[in-house]
């Protein structure tokens, strides 16, 4: 059975919901302002005029708005921007974002490994010569990983590899990757959009849609929209997933649902949608429906935990709305694999496609780049797990050491490649294995764009704003990029500008308006052509699997930062103490799960899976479903700074990863562990 909102409150205290749907206590953020008078690494407030410069934010995932004070002509303060497309409220990582330009963890000097293994500061001619030897030396034999899936920093990438004749790019796994090679597979173009604002009723399955699945800060402004405080809500909304998170909270039922069996609910429920004679016009539906036979609701319970009565109950609902919408996603915004996405876009479909569209994207401006489309085809964990065949390779504000599971073994095969080489602003874990770390200038410090997030409705370019110098030995990392392909004989463009300018002109944006922080959005087309998959549907069905008495349940918090950006020094006061305590992470089970194992409240764990093994403690908590263990994602750092280190454990090294039929793409969204008292 499902929970409603009146259930929810009896767990409340222990949802792990983001801080930022509800305001922090007064008492919290005095705290706050207490506790950091004295850090060192804080400049004196500015003086000078105030004024205020609108912008999007390139560090927060959710690219949302943000209006920036600044004194002096120096960046204090991010603000929310009520009229972005994107906007209408503030992460928690945005609202740090100019606390970040001065985190101690931020590398501002080239940096070079020396023999016995120590970092030694170096000057950029020396950085950069360096750079262009190991890269001219590595020729084809040469990969580069991205964590920046909508920037043409991406499109910059590809062109200079595969001027070297290598197709190495890859993408740092994602919800926007997963759905991306979906789109590609059912025959679809650009990207998927949805349209949140049109819907009056929203089924989320594993998407977390308040906290960290696509756009959400633009999600929660239409959620809030919908739903006014005291007034009969326009539109419906039920989440399914394993636990109860911040979409959770809010909605109208909660459908508990065993970790990974997320493509199972979705084709039974599409089993009871063509029994109730919906169809689509689709040159395999035949096939599908047929395929859909064998999810009978008993055996649909049987896998995910949810009731025959309520999947009628849900197959009810979509059919009494005008414009129901279906999202899925991964609890942890990574791992789900593409599958799961076809099932969430074919429910669509037999819905009628009203609240679905297709977000077409720009061309690539360089010669030789690949689109974002082929890049996303790619896994990189499946990469990393074989030996590479490599003489370099580039990280750009990427961080797999500590985002990919544990059974990849990022870390092995990383520091098997004779030269690395991270463009990163910030010293993270991968950059610790790197022979050579390049500063590269934040969001705020550089000019970059962001086009079509994962999510949108509509086309939708941008531009992150240079506010603020970056210190003086730190440059921007497309900069860099631009320079080594010229020293190698390649000029892709006379300027990462003249790059943008480019791009906006092929999307129909006025680069000027632009310029002023301004946001342009162009039209969305309609889908059409569509396949559903079957066989591959059936054969992922059929094969899944997942080893361990108990399912990981992951949480992401936006509030916990990035793997690239650790947890923002504000922001590690939003750790609550059931979550965190003596820095060692709690893990949640359900009351019945708890008492099978002999566990209860407070006892300590060791959590063991793939040959990798942590230590928590028990929480128990009633908003699981049984035999799955929640987890907080963005704990466990081994670099960075104080604030993000030696906090609790990093639940990556756990995962199993296993690979999607048919589809390419690594999953981990079913990993099984053991748990042992001790």
């Amino acid at each position: 059975m499902g929970f409603n909102r009146r259930d929810f409150i009896k767990f409340a205290a222990g949802a792990g919901a983001g801080v930022a749907l509800t305001p922090l206590p007064w008492k919290l953020v005095d705290d706050v302002s207490i506790w950091s008078q004295n850090w060192s690494w804080i400049p004196a407030n500015p003086k000078g005029e105030t004024s205020y410069a609108l912008t999007t934010s390139k560090l927060c995932p959710s690219a949302c708005g943000l209006k920036v004070r600044l004194v002096g002509g120096r960046p204090v303060r991010a603000l929310s921007r009520p009229d972005h497309p994107l906007g209408g409220g503030l992460s928690a990582l945005a609202a740090a974002e100019t606390q970040l330009l001065y985190s101690p963890a931020r590398v501002k000097t080239p940096l070079r490994r020396e023999p016995g293994g120590k970092f030694k500061e170096i000057g950029w001619e020396e950085a950069e010569k360096l750079l262009l030897e190991r890269v001219a030396e590595a020729a084809d034999l040469i990969a580069a990983v991205s964590g920046d899936e909508n920037g043409s920093s991406l499109e910059l990438l590809s062109a200079l590899l595969r001027g070297r004749g290598s197709s190495n790019l890859f993408v740092m796994p994602s919800d926007a990757q997963a759905a991306g090679r979906a789109w590609q597979l059912m025959g679809g173009s650009g990207q998927p959009g949805y349209k949140l604002e049109e819907s009056d009723f929203i089924l989320a399955v594993g998407a977390n849609v308040l906290e960290s699945w696509g756009p959400f800060i633009r999600n929660r402004r239409i959620f809030a929209s919908k739903r006014p405080h005291g007034a009969e809500p326009e539109a419906g909304f039920i989440y399914a997933g394993p636990m109860q998170n911040h979409s959770a909270a809010v909605a109208d039922q909660w459908l508990p649902l065993k970790p990974g069996s997320e493509l199972v609910f979705l084709l039974g429920l599409a089993s009871l949608l063509t029994q109730r004679g919906l169809s689509a016009n689709a040159g395999d539906f035949v096939e599908f429906r047929a395929m859909l036979e064998r999810f009978d609701p008993q055996v649909v319970y049987a896998l995910t935990s949810v009731t025959p009565q309520a999947m009628q109950d849900v197959a009810a609902a979509l059919l009494r709305a005008s414009k129901p919408l279906v999202l899925s996603g991964s609890e942890g915004g990574q791992g789900g694999g593409a599958l799961q996405v076809v099932a969430g876009l074919a429910l669509n479909l037999l819905l009628g496609g009203d609240s679905l569209c297709a977000v077409p994207l720009a061309p690539p401006i360089l010669t030789g780049a690949e689109d974002r489309s082929a890049i996303q085809a790619r896994d990189l964990p499946s990469y990393l797990s074989k030996e590479l065949p490599l003489k370099a390779i580039i990280f750009h504000e990427a961080n797999p050491v500590y985002a990919l599971p544990g059974q990849v073994g990022a870390a092995r095969a990383i520091q098997s490649v004779p030269f690395k080489v991270s463009l990163t602003p910030f010293m993270d874990e991968t950059a610790l294995l790197c022979d050579l770390v390049l500063p590269s200038a934040l969001g705020l410090e550089r000019l970059d764009d962001i086009e079509s997030p994962y999510g949108c409705a509509r086309p939708f370019y941008a531009l992150s704003r240079k506010l603020a110098e970056p210190p003086a030995g730190v440059r921007p990392a497309a900069d860099v990029l631009l320079a080594l392909s010229a020293r190698l004989g390649r000029k892709l463009a006379p300027s990462y500008q003249a790059l943008l300018q480019a791009k906006a002109k092929a999307l129909g944006a006025a680069y000027a308006a632009l310029e002023k922080g301004e946001v342009f959005e162009g039209a969305a087309r309609r889908p059409g052509g569509l396949k559903f998959l079957p066989e591959l549907l059936r054969l992922e069905t059929e094969n899944k699997t997942a080893a361990g008495p108990a399912l990981l349940a992951p949480l992401r918090k936006s509030a916990l930062g990035t793997e690239q950006t650790g947890i923002p020094p504000f922001n590690v006061k939003t750790i609550r103490g059931n979550e965190l305590s003596g820095g060692e992470m709690h893990v949640l089970l359900n009351g019945a799960t708890a008492y099978s194992r002999g566990l209860h409240d407070g006892d300590r764990v060791r959590l063991s899976a793939g040959g990798n093994s942590l230590t928590a403690r028990v929480r128990v908590f009633e908003g699981i479903v049984p035999d799955a263990l929640g987890v907080l994602m963005g704990l466990g750092h081994t670099a960075l700074d104080a604030f993000s280190r030696n906090k609790g454990a990093n639940i990556a090294e756990l995962f199993t990863a296993a690979p999607e039929t048919g589809t390419g793409l690594t999953l981990w969204n079913s990993s099984g562990v053991d748990i042992v008292r001790i």
